[in-house]
């Protein structure tokens, strides 16, 4: 039973297809802007070029969000996935950003109930373009190389992963600005972006602290005299 099961699953994972729909490339557009999927298939936005973002929406709504539909985030590079799950049910889509859903930055995966130059039209005349308020929906296999989230979920600019490498450099950098040299007692402090660099500053246990040179001609001058 659990080998039919199985065998079932990887039969309908391998029938399964990806396709690609392309974000971006050229200006306010997606290429294709309609494309036809079957149940399991993967439709998957590839951001190129700008900033962009895809959000779902109602063909009697144009340039609205749907409830409940998928939303990528604005991204400027990376993938987003959507699998198909009921290809009876057309999925209208749009770019939330600026005015580009009324420039004609709007698409759909199995189209019907409506055209999608009729859909173009109407987002044409809409009066706003509305992002969705929430996070970006759970993606069906984020494989944006600058995200750090684990596989299967989205990221909203693709820059997680290089932010967290940033911070830890910065804070490598500050740690060693104040780092102590043990051997002469050091303190090195880091200098301005803007002014000279700062001096290295003697420390010691008082305000007449000898140097280190200073402590060696004193010991020389004693021995000599033994």
């Amino acid at each position: 039973m659990h080998a039919s099961i199985l065998l079932a699953t990887f039969a309908a994972l391998a029938a399964a297809k990806q396709i690609p729909i392309v974000v971006g490339d050229g200006g306010d557009t997606f290429s294709p802007s309609s494309v036809t999927a079957e149940k399991g298939d993967v439709v998957v936005f590839s951001f190129k070029a700008g900033n962009h973002g895809v959000a779902q929406g109602d063909f009697d709504k144009p340039c609205q969000p749907s409830a409940g539909g998928f939303w990528t985030g604005f991204k400027n590079d990376g993938t987003f996935s959507v699998t198909v799950t009921d290809p009876s049910k057309p999925m209208w889509f749009y770019c939330p950003l600026n005015k580009h859903c009324q420039n004609g930055m709007v698409g759909v995966i199995n189209p019907s109930g409506g055209t999608l130059d009729a859909y173009t039209a109407a987002s044409k005349k809409a009066s706003s373009n509305t992002p969705p308020s929430g996070d970006p929906t759970v993606d069906a296999g984020s494989s944006d190389p600058g995200s750090s989230d684990a596989p299967g979920t989205s990221s909203a600019d693709g820059s997680s992963a290089r932010t967290t490498a940033v911070d830890s450099a910065s804070t490598s950098a500050q740690a060693t600005s104040k780092a102590t040299d043990s051997a002469t007692g050091t303190k090195v402090d880091g200098s301005s972006a803007t002014g000279p660099a700062a001096s290295p500053k003697a420390t010691g246990s008082g305000a007449g602290a000898l140097s280190v040179p200073g402590a060696m001609a004193l010991i020389a001058g004693a021995v000599a005299l033994l």
